[in-house]
């Protein structure tokens, strides 16, 4: 598969006359190939008590993750910090920097198994019945009964710049992701003690 764009001073243009699930999934790698970038993600719902959760989130390929709002966390390969009301905890794992990376992309990422997608100008719309099935493999239990799905993605210069949600069911879903800061993210260091 080709790159689509690679660096803030060496991207390019998604060639008009690429099929569009290629030129979809080509976005997405040149999103990944980047050293570094933001994102901000809504989800409703998102919090234990249904409400919606907003998180903002700078990742440093290729294991450094800072997240704020509804979490508080930075993530740097194996160890993560907890922010508490009481400071931070330390947790370690071996895959903990990317589990978090692999949650705040996870509405980039069931794109990736898109077949097909309609393409009007920049925005990339899946079918309505693929996408229930996306969501419905994704084995989440708030995914399995959703209905009337909208699922949908904006590419420019040759990346992924956003994501958009919406499924109807016994509780509705929206969901946002916007890409930013693409290749001057801020840094992700561990958090001060004391």
């Amino acid at each position: 598969m080709g790159l689509a764009g690679c660096g803030a001073s060496g991207r390019v243009e998604t060639p008009s006359n690429a099929l569009p699930i290629a030129a979809l999934h080509d976005a997405i790698t040149a999103l990944e190939n980047e050293p570094s970038y933001s994102l901000t993600v809504t989800d409703n719902p998102g919090t234990p008590s249904g409400g919606p959760a907003a998180y903002r989130v700078n990742i440093i390929e290729p294991n450094r993750i800072a997240i704020t709002g509804a979490l508080n966390v930075i993530a740097i390969g194996s160890t993560a910090y907890s922010r508490s009301p009481t400071g931070w905890t330390t947790f370690h794992h071996s895959r903990e920097s990317t589990n978090y990376v692999n949650d705040m992309l996870m509405y980039i990422n069931i794109l990736k198994r898109a077949s097909s997608v309609n393409r009007t100008g920049d925005i990339y719309n899946v079918p309505a019945g693929e996408a229930a099935t996306l969501l419905r493999t994704t084995g989440l239990p708030r995914f399995q009964v959703a209905t009337d799905v909208s699922y949908s993605a904006i590419v420019d210069g040759g990346v992924i710049r956003s994501v958009s949600l919406h499924a109807n069911g016994p509780s509705s879903i929206a969901a946002t992701t916007v890409v930013s800061n693409i290749g001057s993210s801020p840094a992700v260091t561990a958090p001060r003690s004391g």
